[in-house]
């Protein structure tokens, strides 16, 4: 491990340069927060810093919503990092996955307070299921392709400012806080990442007028959420979107992840709805002695 003990942490701001070995550490890991596109995007708002620590083992560290900084074990998480880690006084540990805490439980003099956030696991849907529509779905979905013009087309450089209009529109008609405010900023900066072969998003117009966008990160099997903004409110218009969205997706992806609800209450229930198979567990671990 290239960290030694009582030295600081060299710590750097993530740029678009850390993208192939980044993504490498958490390509198996589908939790949503920490898929490079989303960090890159929120990099200057949540002021996300990391650094490698080995080949199989980085460290990340950003700000949560209340400026309190987290720590995070990307790769190989193992006794010796963990040890390490803490005697640089890093004691507290977020959006560690269910199948490493036996690791954090089987350190010998090391007690932990383990607590599971259900505000911020993510939604897991098949998308076989997904892509099937009730009959009142179904009604929905046809009402608007029958009422409307929809037409989906792929994002790309040369439409790009037409998927930010609807984020900027959208933002006006919900309320103005700090992380709304910082969510069209890092929208912004997911331009940069248009073109990847993994970062696909797609513009719904509706008379040539752009009414929603869609932003994902192919990450094996599972489709992960970063972006999902629609600027008007019309009957059936997120049946179609969905649906023909993730249609694209079919034979190629297996799973697909909607994020978390933040506890907001209509995005549980709409999330819930939907009949996830099941649900990604975010912990946080803390030394206690």
């Amino acid at each position: 491990m290239k960290v030694a003990l009582n030295v600081d942490l060299n710590l750097k701001k993530l740029s678009i340069n850390d993208e192939k070995w980044f993504s490498k550490l958490t390509y198996h890991v589908g939790i949503s927060d920490l898929s490079f596109p989303l960090l890159y995007a929120y990099r200057n708002f949540l002021n996300i810093e990391c650094m490698r620590l080995d080949e199989k083992t980085a460290l990340l560290v950003q700000d949560d919503a209340y400026g309190k900084r987290c720590y995070t074990i990307l790769g190989d998480v193992n006794e010796s990092i963990i040890r390490e880690l803490t005697a640089l006084g890093i004691n507290e540990f977020s959006y560690v996955i269910a199948a490493q805490l036996p690791i954090f439980n089987s350190i010998k003099g090391m007690k932990w307070d383990i607590k599971y956030d259900i505000d911020f696991s993510d939604y897991v849907y098949d998308l076989d299921k997904f892509l099937i529509l009730s009959k009142k779905a179904r009604k929905e979905y046809n009402y608007y392709k029958n009422h409307h013009q929809p037409k989906l087309v792929e994002i790309n450089n040369n439409n790009w400012e037409d998927s930010y209009k609807v984020v900027k529109l959208w933002s006006k008609f919900h309320q103005k806080t700090h992380v709304f405010g910082d969510e069209v900023k890092a929208y912004g900066e997911i331009k940069k990442l248009i073109g990847h072969p993994k970062v696909k998003g797609s513009i719904l117009y509706d008379q040539g007028v752009p009414v929603s966008v869609k932003v994902v990160e192919e990450r094996g099997e599972m489709l992960v959420n970063h972006f999902m903004k629609t600027s008007i409110s019309a009957r059936g218009l997120a049946k179609f979107f969905y649906h023909n969205f993730h249609w694209q997706f079919q034979g190629k992806i297996k799973w697909v992840n909607l994020g978390e609800d933040m506890g907001l209450s209509g995005l549980r229930q709409f999330k819930q709805r939907m009949h996830p198979v099941f649900l990604l567990h975010k912990y946080t671990v803390k030394l206690i002695s």
